[in-house]
């Protein structure tokens, strides 16, 4: 008995994790930083306002001191 409910567990565990035929995934990973460099901490709003664009301001002690602002629309891709 004990056998079969570790194999009914490991069969289940293993038909969970395939996928099914055909499938790709539409999400991508992406890892940090994101942001080049040394921001800490940023602060972020989005403005639909000004094209749909995210902005990112965070402390910098390499650009003191000014606070450098990132903006991005899709918070991947970002530009100073």
């Amino acid at each position: 008995m004990r056998v079969d409910t570790t194999l009914t567990v490991a069969g289940l565990a293993g038909l969970s994790l395939a996928a099914p035929p055909g499938y790709q995934s539409k999400n991508s990973t992406y890892y940090n930083p994101i942001i080049p460099g040394f921001h800490p901490d940023p602060s972020c709003i989005f403005l639909k306002e000004w094209d749909n664009t995210f902005f990112c301001a965070s402390s910098s002690f390499l650009a003191f001191p000014a606070m450098p602002i990132h903006a991005s629309k899709d918070l991947v891709n970002w530009k100073l």
